[in-house]
């Protein structure tokens, strides 16, 4: 009957899609464990957390690592993962860009101190191009990923610090029409 040939057909639908999930399952395991490997390996051969957006044999580890860390901050990140984590590095989850963020920050409230602006993206200020620094931290900010302390720091210091120059000379003409 129709009833019938519907009911095995949904059952081996059903079973399908539990062995792609499970497949998928599977591969993004794999895939954990895989830069988990890179992982370890980088840590012993260059004895350091690689940077953000450092690669080690093909595999983007410094996005991963603060992927691992943002999850761990979400809470999201499964205590197993966590432990293995800790075993390349007991202090896996300590932030330790936050001094080199800081004295980035520094500079900057300097810059501005100084000039009474934001620094345009190809500015210099004692040696570091405050600028390209300015620019990345807004493009984490878009992208949602930078710290939401960090970002009130920046707009503690101006509050149209994400408004693009384009935007911002853009809102400063439709203001004096």
């Amino acid at each position: 009957s129709k009833a019938t040939d519907y009911s095995k057909h949904k059952l081996l639908f059903e079973k399908h899609v539990d062995a792609v999930l499970l497949n998928k399952n599977l591969n993004l395991e794999l895939q954990w464990d895989d830069r988990y490997k890179h992982c370890q390996e980088f840590y012993a051969e260059f004895k350091r957390r690689p940077l953000q957006k450092e690669s080690y044999k093909g595999a983007n580890i410094g996005a991963w690592i603060q992927s691992q860390i943002a999850l761990k901050k979400k809470l999201l990140l499964p205590k197993n993962r966590e432990q293995k984590l800790l075993l390349i590095d007991k202090n896996f989850f300590l932030e330790k860009h936050n001094e080199a963020w800081d004295k980035a920050f520094k500079l900057l409230q300097k810059f501005f101190k100084k000039y009474n602006r934001l620094p345009k993206e190809k500015e210099i200020f004692s040696k570091v191009k405050v600028g390209k620094w300015l620019i990345n931290q807004r493009m984490l900010y878009n992208d949602g990923s930078l710290e939401e302390e960090r970002a009130n720091r920046l707009m503690a210091l101006d509050k149209n610090v994400f408004i693009s120059m384009h935007r911002k000379k853009w809102s400063d003409k439709c203001f004096l029409v």
